[in-house]
């Protein structure tokens, strides 16, 4: 099915949703001092959320706000098993799709309902 609509659409790149049953999202507050290594505590924060070791594990971040009283900084983060990611990315290889980015559903529908409603803005 995917080969029909690559050919089809002459599709190269394409972003990649991943199911949710295969991805753990979470919010949490990094201290404001921690964002010049937020890496390393999100590290420890993933640990305490997350049933994965974290050599098993490709994640990725988006900072949402600071909060000004708690000097506080409130970050949305999503896991995927490594070994997800690598089969995804490996199909779409063999049809010759070059995966550009992976993320949840929530996320890309989240992205689509932002286009669209900047799109109406106009």
């Amino acid at each position: 099915v995917l080969k029909k609509i690559k050919k089809e659409h002459d599709i190269e790149f394409a972003t990649v949703s991943l199911p949710e049953v295969e991805t753990y999202i979470f919010k949490t507050t990094v201290p404001q001092e921690a964002l010049a290594t937020i890496d390393d505590a999100l590290v420890v924060k993933i640990q305490e959320n997350v049933p994965l070791e974290t050599n098993k594990i490709i994640y990725h971040y988006k900072v949402l706000s600071s909060k000004k009283t708690r000097g506080d900084t409130e970050v949305v983060v999503t896991v995927f098993p490594r070994n997800v990611i690598a089969a995804y990315t490996k199909l779409f290889n063999e049809i010759g799709i070059e995966p550009i980015t992976l993320e949840s559903e929530s996320e890309s529908k989240m992205q689509e309902v932002s286009k669209r409603s900047l799109s109406k803005e106009k």
